[in-house]
């Protein structure tokens, strides 16, 4: 591959000589841009799967703004930690399990995530009791280190009375099976978590902060550049370029890749080899916050 492409990481080099609809598909696909503090979390989250199992196991409450990289990174972590066969047990082990809270308490949706979440069927109009005995069975049964509840926040949305229950929920799985707990969310989640004192004294809260422009936010943008596959360089992380691209993404990490896959299709669509301030403006791309005044702005009509 020529010299004049070395911006670019090997698999970005190698779709270059794709046809226009299969690079457009490439930029599609999920793909993992690490960062250093993404990779300090992981870090943490491998820590508690190599805890030994006690009676009172450390967790961790991973906050952040919205769609700031945070289930980005629980999924990465999940699929490192794949099910694998015990060759002394003769069974498999499942390290983590991950599963999506409830969009408001409830008792019997939690038990049913958790056995949708391992592939398990289940009776829906069966008894509480019935789900949380398989719940727990298939915790048990492969031996599950940690359990991922992302959008915790959500639990929020109910009486103080419920968020208590689902609490206890959590908490009784991590006790009865000396398994970790990993929740995910808004700050609202530190909130929540604080309604039980023992709860949140074993939830070491680690924030995902927002980006500024700093030369972390320029690396990132390097990061992201290397996986774009156009044959000249955007010089994203130039200063002005890396200004225009906080304001314009909101400053998120899932705005800034929408941004970037945005502006790239209609960079190939359109035959330019770079990404360039028109592009971006021509795009069509918007931030929710922008876009719904818009919405507004055409259905008042």
């Amino acid at each position: 591959m020529s010299s004049g492409v070395a911006h670019l990481a090997k698999n970005a080099q190698a779709a270059l000589g794709l046809s226009m609809e299969e690079r457009l598909e490439y930029i599609r696909k999920p793909s993992w841009i690490g960062y250093p503090r993404a990779t300090a979390i992981l870090q943490q989250l491998s820590s508690l799967v190599a805890t030994p199992r006690g009676a009172r196991m450390p967790g961790m409450t991973l906050m952040g703004a919205s769609n700031n990289g945070k289930t980005s990174i629980l999924q990465r972590f999940h699929r490192e930690n794949e099910p694998y066969q015990c060759p002394t047990e003769l069974r498999q082990v499942i390290p983590s399990v991950y599963v999506v809270a409830p969009i408001k308490p409830d008792e019997r949706k939690m038990y049913t995530t958790i056995v949708e979440s391992m592939g398990m069927p289940y009776k829906p109009n069966d008894a509480i009791a019935n789900l949380e005995y398989k719940a727990y069975q298939l915790l048990a049964t492969y031996r599950v280190k940690v359990l991922i509840v992302d959008e915790f926040h959500q639990l929020a949305a109910g009486p103080a009375t419920k968020q208590r229950e689902a609490l206890n929920l959590l908490k009784s799985f991590s006790n009865r099976l000396s398994l970790s707990l990993v929740c995910a969310g808004t700050r609202q989640s530190i909130g929540l978590i604080s309604l039980d004192t023992q709860f949140y004294s074993r939830m070491t809260p680690v924030p995902l902060e927002d980006w500024s422009n700093d030369r972390h936010w320029r690396t990132l943008l390097l990061s992201f550049e290397r996986v774009l596959p156009l044959p000249e360089p955007s010089n994203l992380a130039g200063a002005e370029m890396a200004s225009y691209l906080h304001l314009h993404s909101g400053g998120t990490i899932g705005g800034l890749r929408d941004l970037l896959i945005a502006a790239t299709d209609h960079a190939i669509r359109g035959g330019k080899s770079r990404l360039s301030q028109k592009i971006f403006e021509d795009c069509g791309w918007r931030t929710p916050d922008k876009q719904l005044p818009e919405v507004q702005r055409v259905i008042g009509r």
